[in-house]
């Protein structure tokens, strides 16, 4: 397991994580996601979740039997399907790694 998915190294990552914005959230969905209509209703008609403070939004996956902070609680991004309701999530920190290595690149 690599650095930035290793849930015992949390408030270091938690931090990686805050610089995440949501043009590197769509960027990741667009470069990764092969199929962009929704599995449920076949539209494509998607939103990333957001906050008042935030232009994207972290969603909290539950990963034991009690809802507590991080490590417990997976950081993974959403977006919504504005046509059926669907929610489609993916691990933040693959959306983290994903920008680091595009970084790399450059």
């Amino acid at each position: 397991m690599s650095e930035n998915t290793n849930p015992n190294t949390g408030p270091v990552l938690m931090e990686e994580l805050a610089s995440l914005t949501r043009e590197d959230v769509v960027d990741f969905l667009i470069a990764k996601v092969k199929v962009h209509t929704c599995p449920c209703c076949a539209e494509n008609n998607w939103q990333i979740f957001s906050g008042p403070d935030v232009t994207y939004g972290l969603i909290g996956l539950q990963k034991s039997g009690m809802m507590t902070d991080y490590p417990y609680v997976i950081p993974s991004v959403g977006s919504l399907c504005n046509i059926c309701g669907y929610i489609r999530s993916h691990n933040a920190f693959a959306v983290l790694n994903w920008k680091k290595h595009k970084a790399e690149e450059k």
